[in-house]
């Protein structure tokens, strides 16, 4: 059995509404939660929410809401783990086998197609978090340091080694998380766990936590399906 619980509250201090908020006239998580719906994989779709708009435009594609999330996990200090604990008590979730999807709301990229592969993944490593992971646009081997108005190298060796030769890093793409009831319940954190990767392209997650980010992902967006007339 499969679940997938969405961690949508309502506020957001760098993008204000950036869960509900419209992405091309159709708003953020009405457009992750159809992802989920067409990819098929999932018995359960749970939406946990502190916001009354969130819960009504969950309900309103089917989707439950079975409970409010309290104040105290919706600040910028609860964390994704401990909001999916927290769905895990309300819902009286006991099997320890489940597997349970965490999936957050701005995942709009995502193709139903790559829920479906990483669930497989899942599958042959159900004692493991899968998480998904992004290559990172350049190696992080020839970063530099801006050292006033001066620029140094972290290894001084990489510099002359070609971009093709470099040794490749990965970095959470803060799309979702799969594990187990019993994983989700652990005292581990989910990076914590030695977690087993699921690689996505750039094409399928913006991880939005800047404005600039927001805009990157509205023009992604856009492009694949043509500007709406009422954002014109």
């Amino acid at each position: 059995m499969q679940i997938a619980i969405l961690p949508a509250r309502g506020g957001s201090k760098r993008i204000p509404q950036k869960n509900y908020r419209e992405l091309n006239g159709l708003p953020t998580i009405i457009r992750t939660l159809e992802i989920l719906k067409e990819a098929n994989i999932f018995d359960r779709i749970i939406v946990s929410t502190d916001h009354p708009e969130v819960e009504r435009l969950a309900k309103s594609v089917g989707v439950e809401v079975p409970f409010r999330r309290p104040e105290k996990l919706g600040d910028d200090h609860a964390t994704t783990k401990q909001v999916i604990e927290h769905a895990i008590e309300k819902l009286g979730l006991k099997d320890p086998s489940l597997a349970i999807c965490c999936i957050y709301p701005t995942s709009v990229l995502l193709k139903p197609e790559t829920l479906k592969s990483s669930l497989e993944l899942f599958r042959k490593n159900l004692s493991s978090f899968v998480v998904s992971v992004k290559e990172f646009e350049h190696p992080i081997s020839r970063a530099m340091t801006v050292d006033q108005s001066t620029l140094r190298p972290l290894d001084l060796s990489m510099l002359s080694c070609r971009t093709q030769d470099c040794k490749i890093f990965v970095h959470d793409a803060g799309q979702f998380y799969w594990g187990s009831l019993a994983s989700w319940l652990s005292d581990t954190g989910i990076l914590e766990s030695e977690p087993v990767p699921f690689k996505i392209n750039s094409a399928e997650g913006v991880d939005v936590d800047t404005m600039d980010d927001w805009l990157l992902l509205n023009a992604l967006i856009q492009y694949r399906e043509g500007k709406n007339e009422s954002t014109k």
